[in-house]
């Protein structure tokens, strides 16, 4: 529950978001949701000494219309509702740019009603439906066009998914950046939900509140787990002690020490790459170690590159619907990889300024055979594993996975020379690098 003080602020930037929303493209709007922790009222915010207080989760939004609307008018849309709650509002194209320090907006997605039913059997859809959280409704008819997902239709690569985008995240908010800005700390303990989200998925006791799934995993984990709290005993304590901290971030904020950030990121990399570990096993029927001694992750990698396409399976499914391509079969998977490579390239230009036409068709016919996600998600999963950090000592990559990360990195970001360069460049610039591609593919992720 929210304390009054922010329940009323909750209320006043609802008003505000249904007023833009309606102000600007009202004829189309069906409905108006709430999603993710907005919805479940579990956002993350901490009060300032002038009494002021400061959101840490950025709102997001989904407009249901009868029609689809082009994807200019909802930038408009999400730069204006931004700019109305966030007077320190940056673009989200040039933040992302930037990837120095968090940037709170208002993220708009549109679906039109006829394509509610194209919906595939995901996490966020299930979130959003199960229990939607209305700030507009035209007709009640509507809420019977609401897609119904039984969760045991959900793949359990979706859990498997948000583990890799959390692990991402670590690897740009490092504890060295933390230091500097505490709030930063919700970046991190965002693993712990992603984690939740995994394991009750597995055992089928999600519930869309996170609180509720930590509870949940706190009373089933010996007994669903066993392997799993054998290598990370204690990994339910931590997941209900951190989601609590995220949740009542104010709590904790202030009293935060320079210790304690290095312990809940080294905590956050363990737990989530053994997790992801342990999922790998389960989905695949693999039998890799749960530690992250270098030979196992490195022999996990080279399991993942044959096996990628199973891991983006839901990925794949929502680029054909949305971009109506056709049916799927292994057959347009080489199509279908070109087709990724094109997007990712093409928000590379623009964002970089760099590479012509030609270099964006050279450079994704030459990656045909791999999907720009999968690719990213290997480069996350051996690099942040090669991550060392203490509050003694400076950030270092652990020198046994250069060669992988240097061909990586030479894939996603070919306007570099890393055969020449990469021995030259600290961790830190390495880490910075990653954050470049990281944003270049949150950009092209986030207007599809």
């Amino acid at each position: 529950m929210l304390c009054p003080e922010v329940e009323k602020i909750y209320d006043d930037i609802t008003n505000k978001i249904k007023d833009v929303i309606l102000t600007e493209v009202g004829d189309y709007v069906e409905a108006i949701l709430y999603v993710g922790s907005w919805a479940r009222k579990e956002m993350s915010y901490i009060f300032h000494d002038d009494g002021s207080i400061e959101f840490l989760n950025d709102i997001d939004i989904l407009i249901i219309t009868n029609t689809k609307l082009n994807g200019l008018k909802i930038k408009k849309l999400r730069d204006k509702a931004s700019q109305i709650l966030n007077k320190n509002y940056v673009s989200y194209e040039k933040y992302s740019m930037l990837g120095d320090h968090y940037n709170f907006f208002v993220e708009i997605r549109n679906i039109s009603i006829k394509d509610l039913k194209l919906l595939p059997p995901r996490l966020k859809y299930y979130d959003i439906f199960r229990e939607p959280s209305i700030i507009y409704l035209k007709n009640k008819k509507i809420l019977h066009a609401f897609p119904k997902i039984n969760i045991n239709d959900i793949s359990l690569t979706d859990g498997l998914v948000h583990l890799f985008n959390r692990m991402g995240l670590l690897i740009e908010w490092h504890p060295y950046v933390i230091v500097d800005n505490p709030k930063l700390l919700i970046l991190v303990l965002k693993s712990y939900t992603a984690i939740v989200e995994a394991l009750t998925l597995f055992n089928k006791t999600y519930e869309v509140s996170y609180i509720e799934k930590a509870e949940n995993l706190k009373k089933t984990f010996e007994r669903d787990f066993p392997e799993l709290s054998q290598s990370l005993p204690g990994l339910a304590d931590r997941v209900q002690r951190y989601i609590d901290m995220k949740v009542n971030f104010y709590k904790y904020y202030n009293g935060i020490t320079r210790d304690e950030i290095f312990e809940i990121w080294n905590d956050a990399r363990r737990d989530i790459l053994i997790t992801s570990i342990y999922l790998i096993n389960k989905i695949f029927r693999a039998n890799y170690m749960l530690n992250t001694d270098p030979h196992n992750i490195k022999n996990i990698l080279f399991f993942l590159r044959k096996n990628y396409r199973f891991v983006i399976y839901d990925y794949i499914v929502r680029i054909l619907q949305k971009r109506k391509i056709g049916l799927f079969t292994k057959y347009s998977l080489p199509l279908i990889n070109f087709y990724s490579w094109i997007l990712y390239f093409n928000k590379y230009k623009k964002v970089t300024g760099e590479l012509s036409y030609f270099d964006i068709i050279k450079h994704s016919v030459r990656l045909i055979n791999k999907d720009v996600t999968s690719f990213l998600y290997l480069l996350i999963f051996v690099l942040l594993s090669s991550m060392e950090c203490s509050p003694s000592d400076n950030l270092k990559l652990n020198q046994f996975y250069s060669s992988i990360i240097k061909d990586m990195f030479q894939k996603l970001n070919p306007i570099r020379n890393y055969e020449k360069e990469y021995s030259n460049l600290n961790a830190y610039s390495i880490v910075k690098e990653f954050s470049m591609i990281f944003r270049i593919w949150e950009l092209m992720m986030f207007e599809m």
